[in-house]
Parts: C-alpha cells; structure tokens; sequence
C-alpha cells in the first residue's frame, strides 16, 4: 500500500494535487486542507472569523472566547453578572 505525498491526492493509482482555497494549506495527513489561523472552511473555501468586540481568537484559530470580564452570548461578548 502506498500514500500520497502531502498537498496530494490519492485517486485510484494516481495521486492528484488537491484544491486549496485562498487562506488555507494542505492537510498535514490524508486528504483534504485546513485553513489558516483566523479562518474557518465553509464548504469549499476559507472564511474570516468575526471577531466581536472584547473577543480574541483562542488558542487553535479556528474559534473565539471572550476577554475576562465577558461572556458570550450568540455572536457577542457583553459584560459579566457579578
């Protein structure tokens, strides 16, 4: 059994570049790719996070929490109940 090699595809008896979209980079394993630290894959390309106020992006860059203080709410932070 043989792989393909990185950024490649295995077809049948053949590997074949795969496709990245702007913002991503080929799969380390497999097929496939990721995308970049601030983006997310929607369907077939790289999207930016939206970043609300008082957010920052956590530790994979693919999500975000918000600052201390903050809570999340939907696509929010707002302010801590004490």
């Amino acid at each position: 059994d043989w792989k393909s090699q990185r950024g490649y595809s295995k077809v049948d008896e053949a590997c074949l570049q795969a496709a990245v979209p702007a913002n991503g980079y080929p799969a380390s394993a497999g097929n496939g790719w990721n995308c970049e630290r601030g983006y997310r894959r929607s369907e077939s390309q790289c999207v930016a996070i939206k970043l609300p106020a008082n957010a920052y992006l956590d530790y994979s860059g693919g999500e975000w929490r918000c600052e201390d203080g903050f809570r999340k709410q939907g696509a929010l932070c707002l302010t801590a109940l004490n």
